[in-house]
C-alpha cells in the first residue's frame, strides 16, 4: 500500500534489480578479463628463460609465471576493494566487499606461495644466489615476505 502511495510499481523494482545485476556482471566480467589477460602473457611473450625449456619444465615455468601475474593482478584489485568505492559499495554492499577482500587475500597468498616453488623447481634450484643479476628474484622474496606478514596480521 505504501508503494502505491509513493508511485513505485513492481516494474520499477525489476528495472533496479536488472540494472544492479547488469552492473555486477560488468564489474566481474571486467575483472575476469583483466585476470585472463594477465595470465595469457607467458603464452604470447615468452621470456628468454623459457626458450631453452621443454616438456614438463616449460609447463612448470609457464604455470609459475601465470600464478605470479595472477597474484599481481589480484593484488591490484585488492586496492579497489579496500578503497570502498561508492559504486562497489552500492552494488556489492560493505559486508560483501569485506568477504571478497578476504577471499581475494587467501587466493593471493596461495598464488604467491606457489609462484616461486614452480619457477624454482623448473630451474632445478633451491637457493637463489646472492648476486646482482638475481635482483628480481630477491625483490620477489621481499614482496612474498610482505604478503605473508600482511596475511598473518
Amino acid at each position: 500500500m505504501e508503494r502505491k502511495a509513493r508511485g513505485i510499481s513492481p516494474l520499477d523494482d525489476l528495472r533496479t534489480y536488472r540494472f544492479r545485476y547488469t552492473l555486477v556482471g560488468t564489474i566481474i566480467g571486467a575483472a575476469t578479463l583483466l585476470l585472463v589477460g594477465a595470465m595469457s602473457v607467458p603464452f604470447f611473450f615468452e621470456s628468454p628463460s623459457m626458450w631453452y625449456k621443454f616438456g614438463f619444465d616449460k609447463a612448470l615455468l609457464r604455470t609459475g609465471k601465470m600464478f605470479g601475474l595472477a597474484a599481481a593482478t589480484l593484488l591490484f584489485l585488492q586496492l579497489l576493494l579496500a578503497g570502498r568505492l561508492k559504486v562497489l559499495d552500492r552494488v556489492f554492499s560493505l559486508p560483501g566487499l569485506v568477504r571478497s577482500h578476504r577471499l581475494n587475500a587467501i587466493v593471493i597468498l596461495f598464488l604467491a606461495l606457489l609462484h616461486p616453488i614452480l619457477v624454482l623447481s623448473s630451474e632445478e634450484k633451491l637457493i637463489i644466489p646472492l648476486e646482482q643479476r638475481y635482483w628480481p628474484e630477491w625483490m620477489g622474496v621481499g614482496v612474498l615476505t610482505f604478503i605473508v606478514l600482511q596475511f598473518s596480521n
